[in-house]
């Protein structure tokens, strides 16, 4: 483990000096220093055993996970993690970017379904769900590659459940509960208990996201699936529209990365118009 050890005076100077636009993280040399919200209580101890969890099992878990590798101590009390800084961009800044071309971000797209298959075949060892999955929690460096980051909010083995920026009661979730089991524990910070539904969930909607030009999360049942009927008579293949329709229907999600070739260019004109391209 990468620790780092500083006194209350020094930590402020830490802050200060190596402080980024995000708050709460800063970068030091080639490591990302986090800040955590709580230093005590359930919260605090749920986070160190999940990062505990994750470096106990890295050697089995996909490289595509960027694993907090240390601690941060101030006056011997944890304060922050640490992990190794990527230098690059988020996905959603590259979704974002119309200097990039759309079949490079279709391809990003298609790494992050990658990334849910790789840990599907974990699970045979540890279970283990991203959770918090958006478009802000992938990182591509400058060789292509991409990461999944904020680990520190997944789920993996009996700790609580975390918040996730696409699981809460106002998403689409909503319209089929009986498949994405609520949290009974009240003292839990999330709403949804992850599972391979809910990361699938998670995923189509980045997926949606990129296709529309907007956040679909919130939408009525009826919208959704109104709007995936037009994206057929637009010309999208029906087998990845029915693939992205599960996520409010009864049977299990799928993975619908490898649907993402049948793009062709009429669909891709159009989700240039959405993007102003």
């Amino acid at each position: 483990m990468n620790n780092i050890y500083l006194n209350e005076k020094t930590f402020l100077k830490f802050k200060n000096k190596y402080s980024t636009k995000k708050d709460g993280i800063y970068k030091y040399d080639d490591i990302l220093v986090k800040e955590l919200l709580f230093d005590s209580g359930y919260i605090f101890n749920s986070t160190i055993y999940t990062v505990n969890s994750l470096n106990d099992n890295k050697n089995i878990l996909p490289k595509s996970l960027l694993i907090p590798n240390g601690y941060l101590y101030v006056n011997n009390k944890i304060k922050c993690l640490t992990m190794p800084y990527i230098n690059g961009n988020t996905l959603k800044e590259t979704l974002d970017n119309n200097d990039i071309s759309l079949e490079e971000k279709i391809y990003y797209l298609k790494e992050v379904g990658k990334i849910l298959e790789d840990l599907k075949q974990t699970r045979n060892n540890i279970k283990i769900y991203l959770n918090d999955l958006h478009e802000s929690n992938i990182i591509i460096d400058n060789k292509g590659k991409i990461y999944a980051v904020d680990l520190d909010t997944c789920k993996i083995n009996n700790n609580i459940n975390f918040p996730s920026k696409y699981l809460n009661r106002e998403s689409l979730i909503r319209y089929s509960k009986n498949k994405y089991p609520i949290v009974d524990n009240f003292d839990s910070p999330g709403y949804i208990c992850a599972d391979e539904n809910s990361d699938l969930f998670c995923y189509i909607i980045m997926i949606l996201n990129f296709i529309s030009g907007t956040d679909i999360s919130r939408i009525s049942d009826k919208l959704f699936l109104s709007y995936l009927n037009y994206l057929i008579k637009v010309g999208f293949d029906s087998r990845l529209i029915d693939s992205l329709s599960k996520i409010i229907a009864k049977e299990d999600n799928v993975n619908p990365y490898k649907l993402l070739d049948t793009i062709d260019e009429k669909c891709k004109n159009y989700i240039k118009r959405n993007k102003n391209v």
